[in-house]
């Protein structure tokens, strides 16, 4: 993640929207080639699980309106946002975090990059990322680096150049 991070500058604007699709063809064709087989709690097992429960999802648990794969998706964090939110709920979680976050200064590219990477690579084998110990400093961060937003476009009625506390309260 460190060494994708530090060539980010380098990748597309908006590049990151297309690391989760690339992870999730890289598992099925490891899972293929490789012949790796669901069941074992390890790194192997997990991706195979993955492809699996996936390969197995029907129509309605792709809309999250069934939850027979539910207890099994625990180990699959892909399969569990999809279980629970929907295919359609988890791509625009995606698109949002894709789209919705600014690309200006190189420190926010590489961090977006390494976040990206890090959620894409975790979907496979777990849904830790949704729990508070790595959700809060993770998206706290990428917050951080959003640049303060001044424009009176969304604040009409300020003053031509408003203070920080008028700012903020539009």
């Amino acid at each position: 993640m460190v060494a994708l991070s530090l060539f980010a500058g380098i990748f597309p604007a908006r590049m990151t929207l297309l690391f989760p699709p690339i992870v999730l063809i890289a598992a099925f064709a490891l899972v293929t080639v490789l012949s790796l087989k669901s069941g074992s709690d390890n790194f192997s097992g997990r991706i195979a699980h993955t492809v699996d429960l996936l390969s197995r999802f029907t129509i309605s648990d792709y809309f999250g309106m069934s939850n027979l794969h539910l207890s099994g998706a625990v180990d699959s964090g892909i399969a569990y946002l999809i279980v629970t939110q929907s295919l359609f709920c988890t791509l625009a979680i995606w698109f949002g975090i894709g789209l919705l976050t600014e690309e200006q200064r190189r420190d926010a590219i590489a961090y977006k990059t390494a976040v990206t990477t890090y959620l894409s690579l975790s979907l496979l084998v777990s849904f830790s990322f949704l729990s508070i110990k790595t959700a809060a400093p993770l998206w706290f961060v990428m917050g951080a680096l959003q640049p303060l937003r001044l424009d009176r476009h969304r604040c009409y009625g300020l003053p031509k150049s408003p203070s920080l506390s008028e700012a903020v309260r539009c």
